[in-house]
């Protein structure tokens, strides 16, 4: 039989790890809960038994768990409620993956185990909230919250997405514009100049020069930003290159404030949502550092904060250590232990910066648009004049 590798916690916070000889990874799982554990990884040893990453938007995710909660909620079997809704379903992939759930769900498996199958694909909020919904019995309120949870992303994601696009459009343009004006416009004046044996100002002739290396030697050109572009992208998939890049997005100037909020945003609702379904504090703040999105405060969170509470820390001064998140997250947090509303102040503080986040985008968008311009206008005219200045300079001399 093969041999699986899992690691665990308890209700009380108590981390564990080891191996275990089972015929399946659901083996696994069912053991570990039985004995009073969550389980936050279970894997092959010599290979990971999840089926193939499938990528699944977050606006169909939010579509699934509310219909399923819905469904749920009027007593529909669980087994029928996935066959009813794989069978509505416009996402090809999702529609599949379904299928397969649905099967191994007939087949006698938990939903919960089902899920974790695809544990690459479907996010470990989603996998945490349907496993505490089962030991809950309340599932429907926990696919609801992850509802409501992937719905405020989506919104929110497609936002700033639709912000980008403007600036994306700009840039690109700009860059195209340089290039024609180097490889195409320059070359051609610059046989007017050799025509009129003009004397050229330093930035023309620079520009020249620029003009004459990228037409003979554009492959170099082609080359090197090819290189460095995969280069680039290399070190930005590192683990040393993400959490570097992360921790950048926090000291840009503006830029960072925004950022902070969408985290503090994400923090707050995750936390909360896992919190309310009954997930324990440890587990769910290491599934709601993985879900911000931002490797550096991950790695924090799991080493500052998660380990301390394990040891018995409390939460909110291990936060306040932190120095990272807004003091208003710190203080409701902190206010939220001494009164045992946690869940609930966390997701008013979800909803704050939900608005915050919102509005600040609305106003970056506003701001960026006249500053692309000028930017562009910036870059774009120096050449021009560069480029075009002798031109006038010798119809004032033949005037």
């Amino acid at each position: 039989m093969p041999k699986f590798s899992y690691s665990a916690v308890s209700l009380t916070g108590e981390q564990v790890s080891g191996e275990q000889v089972a015929v399946a990874k659901a083996d696994v799982i069912k053991t570990l809960r039985q004995n009073g554990y969550f389980p936050t990884n279970v894997s092959k040893v010599g290979g990971d038994t999840a089926k193939a990453k499938v990528k699944i938007p977050t606006k169909v995710l939010a579509g699934f768990c509310t219909n399923m909660a819905a469904m749920v909620r009027t007593g529909v079997p669980i087994a029928k409620t996935l066959e009813i809704l794989k069978d509505q379903m416009d996402n090809k992939s999702l529609r599949k993956i379904m299928d397969d759930i649905h099967e191994s769900v007939q087949k006698g498996m938990s939903l919960s185990e089902a899920f974790n199958e695809y544990h690459e694909t479907f996010p470990p909020m989603l996998l945490n909230m349907i496993e505490a919904g089962e030991a809950s019995g309340s599932l429907d309120n926990c696919l609801e919250r992850a509802g409501q949870y992937f719905t405020r992303n989506a919104k929110l994601n497609s936002k700033v997405k639709n912000a980008m696009i403007y600036p994306s459009i700009i840039m690109v343009v700009l860059v195209v514009m340089l290039i024609v004006l180097l490889v195409f416009v320059i070359p051609t004046i610059t046989e007017l100049y050799a025509d009129h044996d003009a004397e050229l100002p330093a930035f023309t002739q620079l520009l020249l020069r620029v003009s004459d290396f990228m037409v003979e030697s554009w492959f170099i050109v082609v080359g090197v930003a090819a290189f460095l572009i995969t280069l680039f992208n290399a070190w930005i998939s590192s683990d040393l290159g993400k959490s570097f890049f992360d921790r950048m997005k926090l000291r840009l100037p503006v830029i960072s404030k925004l950022i902070m909020k969408i985290y503090s945003a994400r923090f707050a609702r995750t936390l909360s949502s896992l919190g309310a379904a009954g997930v324990p504090l440890t587990q769910a703040l290491t599934v709601t550092s993985r879900s911000i999105m931002n490797r550096h405060i991950e790695k924090v969170i799991q080493k500052d904060v998660v380990d301390a509470i394990t040891r018995g820390a409390e939460f909110s001064a291990q936060l306040e250590k932190l120095n990272i998140f807004p003091s208003m997250i710190t203080y409701l947090v902190k206010l939220g232990e001494e009164s045992g509303t946690l869940d609930s102040l966390l997701e008013q503080a979800a909803d704050f910066y939900d608005e915050e986040a919102d509005n600040a985008v609305t106003a970056m968008t506003a701001m960026m648009e006249p500053m692309l311009i000028i930017i562009m206008a910036a870059i774009v005219v120096p050449v021009l004049i560069g480029a075009l200045a002798p031109v006038f300079g010798m119809v004032d001399v033949m005037m």
